[in-house]
């Protein structure tokens, strides 16, 4: 991985974009920011830098004048695991917290729209059929029921708690399954 760059000024910035085809979200963001504080305009940034999209420099833009330079870096030395979509959600939020939810996506995979409602300090909704059956499942089997579902990949995990092996063994029971075979 490379170094989030050091830019100087204006042309510094183009100059690098051109040279380096494989910028992350995060170093084009910082680009855009630079150019923005250059008095280049969205249209003048778009052609300097060979972008076709009038939204793809608007959402850099944000992005970009919206975190700190700890930010910027923290977000282009995890590009796997943070996207532009997740940084927009949280770009106007103030700073201490934005910062926190940067590093708390970090420990978590996180989906853009979920994002969005976790930085307007909301819980993520589940699909109302797949909280149903949490509810049915955690009041048949007497304990809590978590269920993760993916809904693009049509996949998930249900976890269930137990508090002892003898727990553990009623819960296999009442799946079927005999653990003295």
């Amino acid at each position: 991985m490379r170094d989030f760059p050091y830019l100087i000024d204006a042309d510094d910035a183009i100059n690098y974009y051109r040279k380096h085809t494989d910028s992350t979200d995060a170093e084009k963001a910082y680009i855009v920011r630079l150019l923005s504080k250059a008095n280049y305009s969205n249209k003048k940034i778009r052609e300097s830098l060979g972008i076709k999209k009038n939204y793809d420099v608007t959402h850099l833009k944000r992005a970009g004048c919206a975190l700190s330079e700890t930010e910027l870096e923290l977000w282009h030395n995890n590009a796997e695991r943070i996207t532009l979509g997740h940084v927009r959600s949280i770009a106007k939020i103030d700073e201490k917290r934005r910062e926190n939810l940067l590093r708390d996506l970090l420990t978590k995979k996180v989906s853009v729209r979920d994002y969005e409602r976790i930085a307007a300090g909301k819980t993520p909704e589940k699909e109302a059929d797949v909280k149903r059956l949490e509810e049915r499942l955690a009041e048949k089997l007497g304990r809590p029921v978590s269920i993760k579902y993916n809904k693009a990949k049509g996949n998930g995990t249900i976890r269930l708690s137990y508090y002892s092996i003898a727990d553990f063994e009623t819960i296999v029971n009442q799946l079927g399954f005999k653990t003295r075979e």
